[in-house]
């Protein structure tokens, strides 16, 4: 294992049953604010990391670097193949600050991934504007699990011409 990566793992007290999945990974850069109190990680890695390995880094990564305002990760996957990406979008819906109602809305919206990127069906032009005004949020996110995707929205037009 990479001394970089076995010293950051280290120091978010990654748990053990956790290592398996950065036998192969690195950190490839740390970016830093100017005034070196906000950094992020940029880790390689074999593929993409299971949700509950990136819920743990999200939920650890600050305590292993208390002096810093924020510090973050990046996860780069080698590959990215053969995913349960309803998973990780219920989790991206999570991390992305929307109500309590319109996050349990939300996860409840058929989505699939074509190769136009992930495309969310919703009920009405609220939602589409909920999702709209949190598209940056929702795909950083993304990115930052290392999925690069983009997000199309439909609103499912049946749905409307219902409540008419």
């Amino acid at each position: 294992m990479d001394e970089k990566i076995k010293l950051f793992l280290e120091k978010i007290n990654l748990k053990d049953n956790y290592y398996k999945y950065f036998n192969e990974a690195k950190i490839i850069k740390i970016k830093s604010s100017k005034d070196k109190l906000n950094w992020n990680f940029l880790i390689e890695t074999k593929e993409l990391l299971p949700l509950e390995v990136i819920k743990f880094l999200d939920d650890n990564i600050k305590s292993g670097f208390p002096k810093l305002e924020t510090v973050t990760y990046t996860i780069i996957p080698k590959k990215s193949d053969k995913i349960d990406i309803n998973n990780y979008y219920e989790y991206v819906i999570d991390c992305s600050g929307f109500s309590s109602s319109m996050n349990r809305l939300l996860k409840e919206k058929n989505i699939k991934f074509t190769t136009d990127g992930l495309v969310i069906e919703v009920d009405n032009k609220a939602m589409e504007n909920a999702l709209n005004n949190k598209m940056d949020n929702i795909i950083n996110k993304f990115k930052q699990i290392g999925l690069e995707v983009s997000l199309n929205i439909i609103v499912n037009e049946e749905t409307i011409k219902n409540e008419i």
